[in-house]
Protein backbone atom coordinates (compact mmCIF):
# COMPACT_ATOMS: atom_id res chain seq x y z
CA UNK A 1 0.00 0.00 0.00
CA UNK A 2 1.78 3.49 -1.10
CA UNK A 3 1.78 6.32 1.57
CA UNK A 4 -1.19 7.97 -0.11
CA UNK A 5 -3.35 5.14 0.09
CA UNK A 6 -2.26 4.40 3.92
CA UNK A 7 -3.70 8.15 4.63
CA UNK A 8 -6.71 7.87 3.51
CA UNK A 9 -7.52 4.15 4.73
CA UNK A 10 -6.19 4.73 8.17
CA UNK A 11 -6.71 8.28 10.54
CA UNK A 12 -4.63 8.98 13.10
CA UNK A 13 -4.30 7.13 16.18
CA UNK A 14 -5.01 9.67 18.55
CA UNK A 15 -8.64 10.65 16.78
CA UNK A 16 -9.22 7.14 15.94
CA UNK A 17 -12.55 5.68 17.62
CA UNK A 18 -11.24 2.61 19.56
CA UNK A 19 -12.86 -1.16 18.76
CA UNK A 20 -15.01 -2.43 21.79
CA UNK A 21 -12.86 -4.95 23.79
CA UNK A 22 -15.63 -6.59 25.73
CA UNK A 23 -18.71 -8.18 24.10
CA UNK A 24 -21.63 -7.40 26.70
CA UNK A 25 -25.23 -8.53 26.61
CA UNK A 26 -26.63 -4.97 26.40
CA UNK A 27 -29.64 -3.73 24.22
CA UNK A 28 -28.47 -1.96 20.96
CA UNK A 29 -32.16 -1.48 19.49
CA UNK A 30 -35.12 -1.69 20.34
CA UNK A 31 -38.21 -1.53 17.95
CA UNK A 32 -41.90 -1.52 19.63
CA UNK A 33 -45.33 -1.54 18.28
CA UNK A 34 -43.84 0.06 15.02
CA UNK A 35 -46.95 0.97 12.64
CA UNK A 36 -46.34 2.39 9.18
CA UNK A 37 -49.44 2.69 6.65
CA UNK A 38 -49.66 3.92 2.93
CA UNK A 39 -52.81 5.87 2.48
CA UNK A 40 -55.17 2.95 3.70
CA UNK A 41 -52.12 0.31 3.01
CA UNK A 42 -50.85 -0.77 6.10
CA UNK A 43 -47.17 -2.04 5.67
CA UNK A 44 -46.21 -2.45 9.60
CA UNK A 45 -48.51 -3.02 11.95
CA UNK A 46 -47.51 -3.52 15.56
CA UNK A 47 -43.88 -4.63 14.29
CA UNK A 48 -41.27 -5.23 17.52
CA UNK A 49 -37.91 -6.49 18.07
CA UNK A 50 -34.51 -6.13 20.39
CA UNK A 51 -31.10 -6.90 18.68
CA UNK A 52 -28.40 -6.79 21.60
CA UNK A 53 -24.59 -6.37 21.17
CA UNK A 54 -22.65 -9.27 19.81
CA UNK A 55 -25.42 -9.95 17.59
CA UNK A 56 -26.91 -11.07 13.92
CA UNK A 57 -30.36 -10.76 13.42
CA UNK A 58 -31.57 -11.09 9.94
CA UNK A 59 -35.03 -9.79 8.65
CA UNK A 60 -36.25 -11.63 6.19
CA UNK A 61 -39.82 -11.86 4.30
CA UNK A 62 -41.49 -11.87 0.38
CA UNK A 63 -41.44 -8.84 -1.61
CA UNK A 64 -43.90 -6.46 0.05
CA UNK A 65 -43.75 -7.82 3.78
CA UNK A 66 -42.28 -4.82 4.87
CA UNK A 67 -38.01 -5.06 5.19
CA UNK A 68 -37.68 -1.98 3.19
CA UNK A 69 -40.16 -0.02 4.91
CA UNK A 70 -38.81 -1.13 8.07
CA UNK A 71 -35.19 -0.26 7.22
CA UNK A 72 -36.35 3.43 5.88
CA UNK A 73 -37.88 4.05 9.53
CA UNK A 74 -34.72 3.08 11.60
CA UNK A 75 -32.91 5.18 9.60
CA UNK A 76 -35.62 8.11 9.89
CA UNK A 77 -35.86 8.24 5.94
CA UNK A 78 -39.82 7.64 6.73
CA UNK A 79 -42.16 9.07 9.53
CA UNK A 80 -43.66 6.31 11.21
CA UNK A 81 -47.23 6.69 12.54
CA UNK A 82 -46.85 5.13 16.04
CA UNK A 83 -44.64 2.93 18.31
CA UNK A 84 -41.24 3.79 19.10
CA UNK A 85 -37.63 2.97 18.09
CA UNK A 86 -34.38 3.89 20.07
CA UNK A 87 -31.05 3.16 19.11
CA UNK A 88 -28.51 2.79 22.35
CA UNK A 89 -31.23 3.98 24.33
CA UNK A 90 -31.67 6.98 22.25
CA UNK A 91 -35.27 7.34 20.69
CA UNK A 92 -35.15 8.23 17.13
CA UNK A 93 -37.92 11.01 16.89
CA UNK A 94 -35.39 13.39 19.11
CA UNK A 95 -33.24 14.08 16.23
CA UNK A 96 -30.62 12.63 13.64
CA UNK A 97 -27.89 12.40 16.13
CA UNK A 98 -28.74 9.02 17.25
CA UNK A 99 -27.50 8.33 13.16
CA UNK A 100 -23.73 8.36 14.91
CA UNK A 101 -24.88 4.81 16.37
CA UNK A 102 -25.04 3.44 12.73
CA UNK A 103 -22.96 2.43 10.14
CA UNK A 104 -25.27 1.63 6.66
CA UNK A 105 -24.83 -0.14 4.00
CA UNK A 106 -27.54 0.13 1.45
CA UNK A 107 -28.29 -2.42 -1.35
CA UNK A 108 -27.40 0.46 -4.53
CA UNK A 109 -24.96 2.89 -3.32
CA UNK A 110 -24.98 6.25 -4.82
CA UNK A 111 -22.11 8.95 -4.86
CA UNK A 112 -21.37 11.72 -6.90
CA UNK A 113 -20.29 10.10 -10.11
CA UNK A 114 -17.19 12.48 -10.83
CA UNK A 115 -15.85 11.73 -6.98
CA UNK A 116 -13.28 9.19 -6.80
CA UNK A 117 -13.18 6.52 -3.70
CA UNK A 118 -10.62 8.81 -2.39
CA UNK A 119 -12.32 11.91 -2.31
CA UNK A 120 -15.94 9.92 -1.17
CA UNK A 121 -14.22 8.82 1.34
CA UNK A 122 -12.85 12.22 2.76
CA UNK A 123 -16.71 13.74 1.82
CA UNK A 124 -18.04 10.65 4.49
CA UNK A 125 -15.55 11.74 7.01
CA UNK A 126 -16.62 15.10 6.94
CA UNK A 127 -20.08 14.32 6.98
CA UNK A 128 -20.29 11.84 10.51
CA UNK A 129 -17.47 14.31 11.97
CA UNK A 130 -15.56 11.26 13.42
CA UNK A 131 -11.96 9.60 12.61
CA UNK A 132 -12.67 6.82 10.65
CA UNK A 133 -10.13 3.22 10.81
CA UNK A 134 -10.24 1.58 6.83
CA UNK A 135 -8.34 -0.29 7.83
CA UNK A 136 -11.13 -2.64 9.29
CA UNK A 137 -12.10 -3.21 5.70
CA UNK A 138 -8.61 -3.53 4.32
CA UNK A 139 -8.95 -7.35 3.04
CA UNK A 140 -11.36 -6.14 0.55
CA UNK A 141 -8.79 -4.63 -1.45
CA UNK A 142 -10.57 -1.14 -1.90
CA UNK A 143 -6.56 0.45 -1.89
CA UNK A 144 -6.14 -0.73 -5.22
CA UNK A 145 -8.69 1.75 -6.43
CA UNK A 146 -8.83 4.23 -4.36
CA UNK A 147 -8.04 6.96 -7.23
CA UNK A 148 -10.70 5.58 -9.82
CA UNK A 149 -13.79 7.48 -10.16
CA UNK A 150 -16.96 6.21 -8.78
CA UNK A 151 -18.66 6.21 -12.45
CA UNK A 152 -15.85 3.94 -13.29
CA UNK A 153 -15.95 1.14 -10.64
CA UNK A 154 -18.10 -2.29 -11.27
CA UNK A 155 -20.95 -3.10 -8.99
CA UNK A 156 -19.01 -5.39 -7.01
CA UNK A 157 -16.20 -2.29 -6.26
CA UNK A 158 -18.90 -0.34 -5.40
CA UNK A 159 -20.17 -2.83 -2.83
CA UNK A 160 -16.47 -3.22 -1.57
CA UNK A 161 -16.27 0.61 -0.95
CA UNK A 162 -19.96 0.39 0.77
CA UNK A 163 -18.55 -2.27 3.47
CA UNK A 164 -15.34 -0.32 4.14
CA UNK A 165 -17.53 2.89 4.68
CA UNK A 166 -20.39 0.93 6.91
CA UNK A 167 -17.70 -0.52 9.10
CA UNK A 168 -14.97 2.40 9.25
CA UNK A 169 -16.55 4.16 11.79
CA UNK A 170 -17.14 1.72 14.86
CA UNK A 171 -20.19 2.29 15.02
CA UNK A 172 -22.33 -0.16 17.35
CA UNK A 173 -25.09 -0.68 15.11
CA UNK A 174 -24.49 -2.37 11.28
CA UNK A 175 -27.47 -2.20 8.95
CA UNK A 176 -26.82 -4.03 6.18
CA UNK A 177 -29.07 -4.36 2.69
CA UNK A 178 -28.28 -7.37 0.25
CA UNK A 179 -24.47 -6.31 1.25
CA UNK A 180 -23.04 -9.99 -0.51
CA UNK A 181 -25.28 -9.84 -3.22
CA UNK A 182 -23.00 -8.05 -5.95
CA UNK A 183 -19.70 -9.45 -4.52
CA UNK A 184 -17.41 -12.21 -6.11
CA UNK A 185 -17.08 -15.62 -4.59
CA UNK A 186 -13.60 -14.49 -2.79
CA UNK A 187 -15.00 -11.39 -1.92
CA UNK A 188 -17.98 -12.73 -0.60
CA UNK A 189 -15.65 -14.86 2.20
CA UNK A 190 -13.85 -11.70 2.84
CA UNK A 191 -16.39 -9.71 3.74
CA UNK A 192 -18.28 -12.85 6.03
CA UNK A 193 -15.02 -12.74 7.47
CA UNK A 194 -15.18 -9.09 8.39
CA UNK A 195 -18.43 -9.20 9.74
CA UNK A 196 -17.57 -11.82 12.26
CA UNK A 197 -14.91 -10.13 13.43
CA UNK A 198 -17.16 -7.14 14.24
CA UNK A 199 -19.64 -9.33 15.73
CA UNK A 200 -16.39 -10.46 18.21
CA UNK A 201 -15.83 -6.74 18.52
CA UNK A 202 -19.44 -6.53 20.07
CA UNK A 203 -21.45 -5.34 17.28
CA UNK A 204 -24.86 -5.69 16.70
CA UNK A 205 -25.84 -6.64 12.91
CA UNK A 206 -29.28 -6.22 11.43
CA UNK A 207 -28.75 -7.84 7.52
CA UNK A 208 -31.65 -8.05 5.03
CA UNK A 209 -30.73 -10.72 2.61
CA UNK A 210 -32.00 -13.44 -0.16
CA UNK A 211 -28.67 -15.26 0.30
CA UNK A 212 -29.96 -17.96 2.54
CA UNK A 213 -25.94 -19.30 2.91
CA UNK A 214 -25.04 -15.48 4.50
CA UNK A 215 -27.49 -16.55 7.30
CA UNK A 216 -25.96 -19.86 7.59
CA UNK A 217 -22.84 -18.04 8.28
CA UNK A 218 -23.81 -15.42 10.37
CA UNK A 219 -27.06 -15.16 11.78
CA UNK A 220 -27.68 -16.01 15.02
CA UNK A 221 -31.71 -15.01 14.76
CA UNK A 222 -34.03 -14.79 11.84
CA UNK A 223 -36.29 -12.07 12.37
CA UNK A 224 -39.68 -12.93 9.81
CA UNK A 225 -41.77 -10.27 8.32
CA UNK A 226 -45.33 -11.25 7.54
CA UNK A 227 -48.15 -9.04 7.18
CA UNK A 228 -46.59 -6.30 8.75
CA UNK A 229 -45.99 -7.92 11.76
CA UNK A 230 -42.27 -10.21 12.99
CA UNK A 231 -41.92 -13.62 14.43
CA UNK A 232 -38.30 -14.21 15.47
CA UNK A 233 -36.65 -17.38 15.89
CA UNK A 234 -33.19 -18.49 17.01
CA UNK A 235 -30.84 -20.04 13.70
CA UNK A 236 -30.65 -23.42 15.82
CA UNK A 237 -34.66 -24.05 15.96
CA UNK A 238 -33.97 -24.70 11.59
CA UNK A 239 -33.64 -27.83 10.62
CA UNK A 240 -30.27 -28.52 9.13
CA UNK A 241 -28.65 -26.22 11.17
CA UNK A 242 -25.09 -26.77 11.15
CA UNK A 243 -25.17 -30.17 9.65
CA UNK A 244 -27.20 -30.16 6.00
CA UNK A 245 -26.67 -26.23 4.55
CA UNK A 246 -29.51 -27.60 1.57
CA UNK A 247 -32.00 -28.70 4.58
CA UNK A 248 -31.41 -25.60 6.00
CA UNK A 249 -32.17 -23.31 2.96
CA UNK A 250 -35.28 -25.32 1.64
CA UNK A 251 -36.47 -24.98 5.92
CA UNK A 252 -36.00 -21.54 5.21
CA UNK A 253 -37.67 -20.70 1.66
CA UNK A 254 -40.59 -23.05 2.80
CA UNK A 255 -40.94 -21.16 5.97
CA UNK A 256 -41.43 -18.13 4.06
CA UNK A 257 -44.35 -19.61 2.09
CA UNK A 258 -46.03 -21.12 5.13
CA UNK A 259 -45.56 -20.26 8.65
CA UNK A 260 -45.51 -24.01 10.19
CA UNK A 261 -42.71 -25.12 7.95
CA UNK A 262 -39.91 -24.58 10.34
CA UNK A 263 -41.88 -26.10 13.08
CA UNK A 264 -43.35 -29.30 11.43
CA UNK A 265 -39.67 -29.69 9.15
CA UNK A 266 -38.83 -28.85 5.65
CA UNK A 267 -39.15 -31.83 3.22
CA UNK A 268 -35.64 -32.87 1.92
Amino acid sequence: MNAQAHQVLQAPKASQAQPQQAVQASKVLNVEGLRKAYGKKQVLGGFSLTAEAGTVTAILGPNGSGKSTFMRCLLGLHVFHQGNISVMGVDIRKGPEYRKHIGYMPQTPSFPENLTVREIASLVSQVRRVAPDFQRGADLGVAEFLDQKWKTLSGGMKQKVNAVLAVAFDAPLLVLDEPTASLDPASRLKFVDLLKREKKLGKCILLSTHMLGDLWELADRLAFLRDGTVETISVAEVPGMGKDIGLFERSIASHLEAPRALIEGASP
